[in-house]
């Protein structure tokens, strides 16, 4: 568990799971809690253009259509060693002020370039008399690079998942200020 300073000696607190995979099976986790009511965490995760960009890897992300809700296709932009593309999913599910859950896929296709899911929760509890709001992401997907070794797999994917991490800390941080 790590922890990120947010003023007043309160802390975003947070941990990640990118335990041994089951190839060709991914399944990582991140967890972050922060002093912050749920009303305002959601603010933060129902925006998708700034949420959805808080990754490595994302871009810009491009709703096709307003209001966004369940079956909203996305075009999310990505960057990757210099190289950017685009990728195409959907919202599978909205639940306002709860979470949702979405769909990064390939253009060419779902069995191709690390089809995956993210869900993305959202729980509050109050401890000391403060909110606290839990922010819980899991990436599900199934890995199709075949070449690349699985120790360089296994390395790639707790790098990714550990910056990830960190940009939502940063973002919290801010938004506990």
């Amino acid at each position: 568990m790590r922890t990120k300073d947010c003023g007043s000696g309160l802390v975003v607190r947070s941990r990640m799971d990118c335990a041994k995979q089951a190839w060709p099976t991914v399944r990582l986790s991140m967890e972050l809690e922060a002093p912050v009511s749920k009303e305002r965490l959601w603010g933060f995760v129902s925006d998708l253009r700034s949420f959805l960009t808080t990754d490595p890897y994302h871009r810009r992300v491009l709703a096709m259509r307003r209001p966004i809700g369940a079956g909203t296709h996305l075009a999310i932009e990505h960057g990757l060693l210099g190289v950017t593309f685009f990728r195409f999913g959907r919202l599978l599910n909205w639940n306002e002020g709860r979470g949702y859950s979405f769909s990064d896929l390939s253009s060419r296709g779902p069995r191709h370039g690390f089809p995956h899911i993210f869900e993305v929760t959202l729980e509050s509890h109050r401890e000391s008399g403060r909110e606290f709001s839990t922010l819980r992401i899991e990436v599900k997907g199934r890995w199709t690079a075949w070449p690349i070794p699985a120790v360089l797999r296994s390395w790639w994917l707790k790098f990714t998942c550990a910056l990830h991490l960190r940009m939502l800390r940063r973002k919290l941080q801010d938004l506990c200020e």
